[in-house]
């Protein structure tokens, strides 16, 4: 796509480097993408995954002029509900994947969010820590870094960008298509002892789980035409997650 067809509005340097809008975009993703495998599938430190998050805050500061962040949803929310509709969605959201793992798997290892939780608890010593503590050190970090970094590259700059050139259909698509795939990583794709490991029906569903999920997040982003909604609900989300992790699925 040339950055001449976008309405979005992409730094002259980065022009110059790099005039098809969609290329540069994805060498930010993988990039991007490369910090939460080293995280996750790799077993790196979680530092790096926060570090990845926290770069996707700085994506439309280093790329696009001031009118591409408006472009991208960096305004405030139109019309009224969002500071209820995100926060109930984003929760509906969290526990309705939560009880389809339990429906599936109970509460064993293919239920996707006990791959959540066993990189929460990769160092035994967080075991020794009382319960409430260990859940607000774990859930303020992803009530904050994950939901503003992914909803600003995905909903915000993906969506926005594919949108440009293809339509609102297929920016919604890929978008949700591209985020449910790298959350393979906490879910899917795992490396054990004996290599790696692919779980490939819990990880197909709680792929599709992920399509939903960013799809409610879109509609926000869309219905209030800001990001701010779907960061909330995003966040929200994580909240309603954690709580399943450590009060009901490690209770």
């Amino acid at each position: 796509m040339s950055l001449k067809d976008s309405d979005i509005q992409i730094r002259p340097l980065w022009r110059k480097i790099c005039p098809n809008g969609l290329i540069l975009l994805g060498i930010v993703l993988l990039i991007l993408t490369l910090f939460r495998a080293y995280g996750t599938i790799v077993g790196g430190p979680g530092q790096m995954t926060m570090l990845g998050f926290l770069l996707m805050w700085f994506v439309p500061l280093l790329f696009l002029t001031h009118q591409g962040r408006s472009d991208i949803g960096l305004t405030l929310p139109k019309g009224f509900g969002w500071g209820i509709s995100a926060p109930l969605l984003g929760l509906m959201l969290a526990l309705v994947c939560y009880w389809i793992g339990i429906l599936f798997y109970d509460d064993s290892d293919q239920h996707w969010f006990q791959s959540v939780a066993a990189t929460f608890l990769q160092d035994e010593r967080v075991l020794q820590m009382p319960r409430n503590k260990l859940f607000w050190m774990f859930t303020i970090p992803a009530m904050i870094f994950s939901p503003i970094g992914e909803e600003i590259l995905f909903r915000g700059c993906i969506q926005r960008v594919v949108q440009d050139r293809w339509g609102l259909i297929w920016g919604v698509g890929v978008s949700a298509f591209l985020f449910a795939t790298v959350h393979l990583f906490h879910h899917g794709i795992a490396l054990g002892e004996e290599g790696l490991k692919v779980f490939w029906i819990s990880g197909f569903l709680r792929w599709v789980l992920m399509i939903v999920t960013s799809l409610g997040f879109s509609w926000l982003r869309i219905k209030y035409q800001s990001i701010l909604p779907a960061i909330i609900g995003h966040s929200f989300y994580n909240l309603g997650m954690n709580y399943t992790i450590f009060y009901l699925l490690l209770s």
